[in-house]
């Protein structure tokens, strides 16, 4: 069995899709992903983060697609009063 190893999940991860039957990533926290991506063993708390830090980080993306609609909206109505104020 052929092992590569990486500083973080995120980046074993990403690498896995690339890796051929056989080939196996371990982190150095002991994380195992094999060539599907599946994760195995290391430490929860590096997994965790990373869930975490992208459910902030979606939180974050709704909260500025909702300002940015309700921006939009607001554009759209003094675009159209100030029309109407011009005919």
């Amino acid at each position: 069995m052929k092992g590569l190893y990486f500083s973080d999940v995120k980046s074993a991860v990403k690498a896995s899709s690339k890796l051929k039957a056989g080939e196996v990533i371990v982190t150095m926290d002991g994380t195992t992903v094999s060539p599907a991506g599946a994760m195995t063993g290391g430490s929860r708390d590096e997994i965790e983060k990373g869930a975490i830090a992208r459910k902030n980080q979606i939180s974050r993306l709704k909260a500025g697609l909702a300002d940015a609609i309700k921006d939009k909206g607001k554009s759209l109505m003094n675009k159209e009063a100030h029309s109407h104020k011009t005919k």
